[in-house]
This record gives structure tokens, sequence and C-alpha cells, in this order.
């Protein structure tokens, strides 16, 4: 609205300075082309006053009270066809309405290629900073937190890092303070304590924890020295490991049936065998149960011989383990199935194991009957043998 009211004023301007120039002279006419050379130039210096980072990436960086840190002008594209120079930076107001030039300091706020640094790092630093290159912008918003009593580290600025029991975890140093740095020395804490690391545990910048248990959970601090512009700077890093442990997985266990089990049976009945499975919930792999005749799967001979495998069924559950069924059933038992070795196999990525049920044709009533009498005569026998001999 002020550039299209500045125009229309020029434009009116230009025909009063015409009429002038044809009614006074020239004189009056260089007047004005002095005066409209400086409201131009007056408008194209100022600063709106509500200039904002306007843009939907921010950047987040954070940095501890104290240490060395960095923030890097995210236009690569364009810093990549442009003199890195020519980057300029701002830092917005706290209210967000608008931004000043950075005011860099000697020794302390130095810019460098497309990047700043701040040696070291104060509470007065943080904020939100933009770089401007060309037509492009780019926004950081830098947090400056603060250095806790008697810790080295403060809860505000650390990296959550996950891992599970069992595991190699492998933790790094600052990598942008490392790609920009000198003759840099590193030391591991862990819970501020520093860690007597090997040369296979501490490959420069990198942590490595083989193995890891439940015990390896805790702060990890890397800090690191290095020389930046001829000086002696720190900067550090902390991660938060947090351990799952992971219950070791072990074969199945077979609860039922019993190994070299044998099964009483009559001709002509039906019979169901169960095989009872016992698994780890701390394995991933569910355990797969298969029944057998005589080492052929029941899949492959139950029309011939009249044997059906059930799917499986979950029988009880806890937070560790689990306990899962599958059946054979034998339609009718026919006398060849007495020789029958039926073997139930429960298997998982650990390994297996394998019980055995075989059919054996359980006694007749009419069988047991006789040999109850027989019994029952010889004790008659016994006890009434020897009085008949004395009365002889």
């Amino acid at each position: 609205m002020v550039i299209l009211c500045i125009a229309m004023f020029h434009q009116q301007v230009q025909e009063i300075a015409m009429t002038l120039k044809n009614r006074m002279g020239t004189c009056l006419f260089i007047l004005y082309l002095s005066m409209s050379a400086n409201c131009f130039n007056y408008q194209s210096t100022r600063t709106p006053k509500n200039h904002v980072c306007i843009t939907d990436k921010i950047l987040h960086v954070e940095a501890l009270e104290g240490d060395a840190s960095m923030i890097a002008c995210d236009l690569s594209n364009e810093i990549s066809t442009s003199d890195a120079t020519a980057v300029r930076w701002h830092k917005v107001s706290n209210d967000s309405s608008s931004q000043r030039a950075l005011a860099f300091e000697e020794h302390r706020v130095v810019e460098d290629g497309h990047a700043v640094w701040f040696l070291p790092s104060h509470r007065d630093d943080q904020g939100l900073y933009v770089c401007h290159l060309q037509n492009a912008i780019s926004c950081i918003n830098f947090t400056v937190a603060i250095r806790e009593n008697r810790l080295c580290y403060s809860g505000n600025n650390v990296y959550s890092s996950f891992t599970k029991s069992g595991k190699n975890k492998r933790l790094f140093c600052p990598r942008d303070i490392l790609q920009s740095s000198e003759n840099a020395n590193f030391t591991w804490y862990k819970n501020c304590r520093a860690i007597d690391t090997s040369a296979e545990q501490n490959r420069g910048n990198e942590l490595t924890i083989h193995n890891v248990t439940v015990k390896d959970a805790g702060k990890y601090t890397c800090e690191v020295h290095f020389q930046k512009f001829g000086r002696h700077h720190k900067a550090s890093k902390t991660f938060s490991l947090q351990v799952k442990e992971i219950v070791m997985g072990k074969k199945p266990e077979i609860l039922q049936p019993r190994k070299n089990n044998f099964r009483n049976v009559s001709l002509g009945q039906a019979v169901n065998i169960t095989c009872k499975v016992m698994y780890n919930l701390g394995h991933d792999l569910y355990p797969l149960v298969w029944w057998t005749s005589n080492g052929i799967f029941i899949e492959d001979n139950h029309e011939e011989n009249g044997l059906i495998e059930s799917s499986y069924r979950n029988v009880s559950s806890n937070e560790t383990c689990s306990v899962i069924e599958r059946t054979l059933t034998i339609n009718k038992v026919q006398p060849n199935h007495l020789g029958y070795t039926f073997t139930c196999f429960a298997q998982n990525g650990v390994g297996m194991n394998s019980a055995s049920v075989r059919l054996q044709q359980q006694c007749s009533s009419m069988g047991v009957r006789s040999k109850a009498s027989k019994k029952a005569l010889y004790r008659i026998l016994f006890f009434v043998l020897p009085f008949f001999i004395l009365l002889l």
C-alpha cells in the first residue's frame, strides 16, 4: 500500500516537474530529481517491523551452557551454487515480531562459512536464528540448557537411546562438532563417572557396549576437547540408555504325553491322544507342533488309517509362558494300530522336543474276573487244606 502511494505521488510530482521545467527552467527540475532520489533511497534501506521466520522447517539445536556449540545454515542447495560468505544471519526477537542482524563477538560468537560458533555457549545465546541466502531462509531454534548442580549434564539436554539385552550398542560424540574441529580428544562417562574403555570399546568418537545387559542402563556422556580458531574448547553430548531385557528363548517343553508312554485301548473304540506344549513368551518364534505315525506325518495318511490331527488350541498363558495343545484322534482302533508309534514333535527357533505313545490292548472284563476267581480259590485252599490234613 505504501509503495502504491509513493508511485502515485511520484507520477504526480513528475507531471508537476515537467510543468515547472517548462515554466521555470532546468534548475527546478534538477531539484525535483534530488528530492525523488532521497525518497526512494530511504524506502529501499528500511527494514519491516514484522520481519519473522516464515518457514515450516525449523531445525532444533541444543547445547549445554559452557560448552562449545555450532548452528549451521540448512540451505545446502543454495550454498553449493553461491558464495558462503553471502549468508546473512539474524536473531528473532523474543516476541517473534522482528529480527536484528546477529552481532558477532571476537573469539566467542564467530562466523565460519555458513555456520556460527558459540565459544562457549551462554544462556543469552538461545533463541530463534534465521540465515538468509539469496531468496531462501533457514531457521534454527537454539536452546542452551543449564548444567545441573554436581552433574556433568542437564536433564533438559539428554538424548534417549534404546536397545535390547544381548545386543551390541554404539554411541557417538557430537558429529557436527567433530567435522569442523581439530585434534579432538574424547572421554566417556557413565552417570558422570569416567569409563575405563578398552581399545575395542573406544574407537575415537565411538563407544561400543558389547552384549548389553540391564546393568548397562544409565546416562552416558561423551566429552570432547578440541582446537578451533587457535583456542581450546570443550563440547559434550549425553544419552539416556534404556535397556529392555529379553528373556533368552529355550526349546518348547512337552508336558503331555510323557516320553515312551503306553496307552491302554480297546479295539474298535475312538481314542484321543493330546500333545500339550509349554513355550517361553520371551522367544520370538511361535512353536510348531505336529504328530507322526511310525515316522509319517499324520496329514499324509490319516484317510487310510482313520487318523485326524486337530488344529492348535490355547490352554493357558501368563506373563512368561503359554501352553498350547494339539490332539490326535483315532476314529476306530484297529489291530494294526497296536504296533504303531505315535510321536508328538514341538519345535521353535531354539530347538525341538518329542514324546511318543504306543497303544496296547487292555485286558477284557472276562479275563479280569477269571484271574480274580483263581486268586480267591488259591486263598481258600491255602487256609482249608492244612485243616483237612490234620483231620486225616
